[in-house]
């Protein structure tokens, strides 16, 4: 792989000092047999809509991606590390340019690690909380409703819809997943202990010549988060904050679970607990995040979550897991909530220790008041049946 990847730089007219440095090719393919069925009421008081889907497709698992990652030994135990990864669409005609966005920029950052402290890097990257979700999430944070904690894009319980954005950072409906424009630290660990953290950044002051030109344009971040090891026994904690605020603009974002915010400030914390029991291990999460207006502080929206779930190995190469969570989300002015309750349950095939089989099953619902909530009484199941690889 490597000569062959020498040869293709070569052919491009890259220098040849990429033989100074260690790198390597990695990447996933997912592709599965994926149905489901939602009810969702969209909109207060009106009728709900109810859809049905099936389709041969991608990612059920995990989001299928090409990335090169690698390093320089500059002595005395410094090296210069660098990762550049790329969301793939398998099932799409065109690399780029598809509706799917083509290749979509997972992470790409530069830095340096220090043997015995830790590393650091500058780019588009992961936040605190979802690197320990990663961790500590039974269902492996796969793609499907159910995960109360991760709700990845069309999971969560008050309805299904694209995830929240905000400015220079991405999230998905349980939390914000990356972050731009951002400079990161991640210790090495020392008596079980280990600290992570992220700074983003991305301010603009012009002079304001009138009410809707010129000002400031404030998009900025921050995350911390620490994970602890005893035998065992893993304990895992993160709190993340990131803003944007516009010069004269009102707060502006209608359900946490689709829209862009603007003059707003997304709010995360995290805690989770896991216990290796030798034949299965045991997992317990909760989940908070709030977006507040920055000028009004008493308009928000609010979402919380807690589930538990077990994962392990019935036999040496069938491996099993189930997990079950409970919410509540608060849209914004309004003091009711829509309480919300999904499960996730899965299994893997193992091959080879690179591919492996799976089926899942994830289901999430929701309830509340339909003639005042959009989203109450809106339920989704999904299924999948797939393969991926790991090379």
């Amino acid at each position: 792989m490597k000569k062959l990847l020498a040869l293709l730089l070569l052919a491009a007219g890259v220098s040849t000092s990429y033989a100074q440095s260690n790198v390597t090719v990695y990447g996933i393919l997912d592709m599965a047999y994926i149905g489901g069925n939602q009810t969702l009421t969209s909109t207060a008081n009106s009728p709900a809509t109810k859809t049905q889907t099936n389709a041969f497709t991608q990612n059920g698992q995990t989001p299928s991606r090409l990335g090169f990652k690698g390093n320089e030994d500059l002595g005395g135990g410094l090296s210069t590390i660098f990762t550049v990864e790329w969301q793939l669409w398998p099932e799409e005609a065109n690399v780029s340019g598809s509706a799917n966005s083509g290749l979509f920029n997972r992470q790409s950052f530069v830095g340096l690690k220090q043997k015995g402290i830790g590393s650091f890097a500058f780019g588009r990257q992961y936040t605190p909380i979802d690197n320990l979700v990663g961790q500590s999430d039974a269902g492996g944070k796969n793609q499907l409703v159910g995960d109360a904690i991760y709700a990845a894009g069309t999971g969560g319980g008050a309805g299904t819809s694209t995830a929240t954005t905000i400015d220079g950072a991405e999230t998905n409906f349980g939390y914000v997943v990356r972050a731009n424009n951002a400079v990161s630290f991640m210790s090495d660990r020392f008596n079980g202990l280990a600290v992570q953290g992220v700074w983003a950044l991305n301010n603009t002051n012009t002079t304001q010549t009138g009410a809707s030109t010129g000002g400031t344009n404030n998009n900025s971040g921050y995350g911390i988060g620490v994970d602890y090891i005893y035998d065992k026994l893993s304990l895992y904690g993160a709190v993340q904050s990131f803003k944007q605020q516009t010069t004269g603009t009102p707060f502006s974002i209608t359900s946490i679970s689709n829209g862009t915010i603007v003059s707003g400030i997304d709010t995360n914390q995290y805690l989770a607990a896991t216990y290796d029991f030798g034949v299965l291990k045991a997992y317990l999460q909760w989940i908070n995040r709030k977006i507040t207006s920055t000028y009004n502080s008493s308009v928000y929206l609010n979402r919380s979550a807690e589930q538990v779930g077990v994962r392990g190995f019935i036999t040496p190469t069938v491996e099993a897991w189930a997990s079950i969570g409970q919410g509540q989300y608060q849209p914004a002015s309004t003091t009711s909530q829509i309480n919300f309750v999904g499960y996730n349950l899965g299994a893997n095939y193992w091959l080879s220790k690179r591919t492996n089989l799976y089926a899942i099953f994830g289901s999430t619902e929701s309830s509340g008041n339909q003639q005042v909530l959009a989203g109450a009484g809106s339920s989704k199941n999904q299924y999948a049946l797939g393969m991926k690889h790991v090379f």
